[in-house]
């Protein structure tokens, strides 16, 4: 790999370092990081490098260049007491058109660039309040929506050329409104933004990525305003058996993570196809104050509708959390629409 790349990857992030480390504190709206497919889930998060299904509008927006065809998924999570998350969300590459199109410096040639959108919601279940008198007596007591969240993203990832003896790098980004209400009372709304890069190096099957996400103010529900999770992540991965898309069965990822908290993360995943129809995943992750690993399985099989070279795909992932039970993933997704090939 030339080193004029990794120079270029730690220029990109370091600034991004520095902001969150003077940002540190306590901070607000978690669920800006809820992953949003059970590819991701299985493969415990490391999907920085990788980022090249819809997933990729959460994790590393810049990955959305690397789509071939239009991508639609939809995912289900069940946790313990109720707690329900859902998740729905589109990518349509865009072959002969780019913000960079009437751009000196990123001409339009035929990069590949790619639009996508998104819906996340959770449901915190319910609980029972109880409303007393100014005397603190009893006066009433009802059953309320223990708090609900709505995350819509939009997102755009672009191909910037192969500078510097990359064969590709592409960058991305995402602006996000998320709406937050609790105990059915209160409410509150904010603003964030994911910064993404990725680069594929001229060595065979490995990737860098990086990327910066919920950069942003606060989100205030009375008087107090908490800060965004403002998470800082790096990643790599390797497809040892085969770096072409067609080819590819092994992969191999490693991110690391840091958040404005200052709490350091790590995560391993891995991915192994058979026979281009089936596929078997494990992650492991690791932070200041947890550690969990994660299982899963996804298979892609022909569509008869639409026409063409479409393809259904189905992915679960299964999270232990120790004697509470376990964190089942479900998503749904479908290719489809005209492929286009690498320039």
């Amino acid at each position: 790999m030339n080193s004029r790349v990794l120079a270029i990857f730690i220029a990109c992030v370091a600034p991004c370092w520095v902001y969150a480390a003077a940002g540190a504190g306590s901070t607000g709206a978690q669920f800006l990081n809820t992953p949003v497919n059970a590819r991701i889930v299985s493969m415990g998060g490391a999907f920085t490098a990788v980022s090249d299904d819809v997933g990729s509008i959460h994790s590393n927006p810049a990955g959305l260049a690397l789509l071939r065809q239009q991508q639609i998924s939809a995912m289900y999570q069940k946790q313990i007491s109720d707690l329900k998350t859902e998740f729905i969300g589109y990518a349509l590459p865009l072959p002969d058109f780019g913000l960079f199109s009437d751009s000196t410096l990123f001409p339009n040639d035929g990069r590949r660039t790619a639009l996508g959108v998104s819906l996340l919601m959770s449901q915190k279940g319910e609980l029972d309040l109880i409303e007393t008198n100014s005397d603190g007596s009893f006066s009433n007591a009802k059953t309320v929506s223990a708090g609900s969240d709505m995350l819509v993203s939009v997102a755009y990832g672009a191909e910037i050329g192969d500078w510097f003896g990359s064969e590709e790098q592409l960058i991305g980004g995402s602006a996000r409104y998320l709406k937050s209400t609790l105990a059915g009372k209160y409410s509150a709304h904010t603003y964030s933004f994911d910064l993404g890069y990725l680069a594929v190096t001229q060595v065979p099957g490995l990737r860098l990525g990086c990327a910066v996400q919920n950069i942003g103010g606060g989100i205030k529900f009375k008087e107090e305003e908490d800060r965004l999770p403002l998470t800082f992540r790096l990643g790599t991965a390797w497809m040892p058996l085969g770096s072409s898309e067609a080819s590819r069965r092994l992969t191999l990822a490693l991110d690391g993570g840091w958040d404005r908290e200052g709490q350091l993360s790590g995560m391993l995943g891995v991915e192994y196809w058979f026979y281009k129809q089936a596929a078997l995943r494990s992650g492991y992750q690791l932070g200041n104050n947890f550690q969990t690993w994660s299982l899963g399985v996804g298979f892609k099989l022909p569509a008869m509708f639409p026409p063409g070279d479409s393809f259904w795909g189905i992915d679960y992932a299964f999270v232990p959390i120790g004697d509470l039970g376990a964190t089942h993933y479900l998503s749904l997704s479908m290719e489809f629409g005209q492929s286009r090939s690498r320039r």
